[in-house]
């Protein structure tokens, strides 16, 4: 089963699992950085939480500066960062976690796309207990998050159970967002499982949704599903309505 490492650790594993590298690119120092400063938060007492978060995000904050030198860092990756040091200099306060969260986010995503997903899993995993403050959307797309990088590394079971939290999370609080992220994310690992029928069913729940609210973005994921269930059922008609809406 899968748990978080510490960050070296975890770093190492990702550079052991893609043997031709010897990096993932300009943002790796502060991806460490990062995910140092969640292991050391999610071990604070509440007592200390505040002031280690500020030393963190003093310590963070040179690295949202381009003209600073230094790692390279995209736009993208300077703008999660800036959240995360806004959510770090508030951690008490619920947008603090919400920023911090949203940050964590956008930088486990590209720890995957770039393949360091043993980084991207243990971020998110302390950033989930250092983030208990928040919203229940973030909360919720922050176990939907990690569930995407456990699939990734080929814990199926991991991934469905972090779904289903995030299911839970959801219903308890009526947010669409959640729930139609959570059922992409079981159609996947079913259809990942090779059992189509289901995971069409909840394709199906996520378009739905995603329609409602609407969500562009998870409707893309849900047609994309879709295309591929009823491909693989020879229902091939089916299959190019939503390939063309994808």
């Amino acid at each position: 089963m899968l748990v978080p490492e510490a960050p070296l650790d975890a770093y190492r594993s990702d550079l052991a699992r893609n043997k031709t590298r010897e990096d993932f690119g300009g943002a790796d120092t502060v991806w460490l950085l990062t995910t140092h400063c969640l292991s050391r938060l999610s071990r604070a007492s509440i007592e200390d939480k505040d002031l280690l978060g500020s030393q963190c995000a003093a310590a963070l904050r040179d690295f949202t500066d381009p003209t600073a030198g230094g790692a390279a860092l995209s736009e993208a990756e300077i703008s999660d960062l800036r959240l995360i040091v806004d959510g770090l200099t508030a951690l008490g306060q619920r947008s603090g976690a919400d920023s911090l969260a949203r940050g964590v986010q956008g930088m486990a995503t590209r720890m995957a796309d770039a393949g360091a997903l043993s980084m991207a899993y243990t971020a998110i995993g302390h950033a989930r207990r250092v983030v208990d403050g928040a919203s229940d959307r973030e909360r919720g797309l922050l176990l939907t998050h990690q569930a995407m990088v456990a699939r990734l590394l080929g814990d199926l079971e991991v991934a469905e159970e972090l779904c289903r939290d995030a299911e839970s999370v959801g219903e308890r609080s009526s947010d669409m967002v959640v729930l139609a992220r959570a059922f992409v994310g079981r159609g996947v690992v079913d259809r990942v499982r090779g059992n189509y029928p289901r995971s069409r069913i909840y394709f199906e729940r996520a378009l739905e949704l995603a329609d409602t609210i609407p969500a562009p973005d998870i409707a893309f994921l849900a047609h994309q599903g879709l295309t591929i269930c009823h491909a693989i059922g020879s229902n091939y008609d089916r299959a190019l309505q939503h390939g063309w809406s994808t």
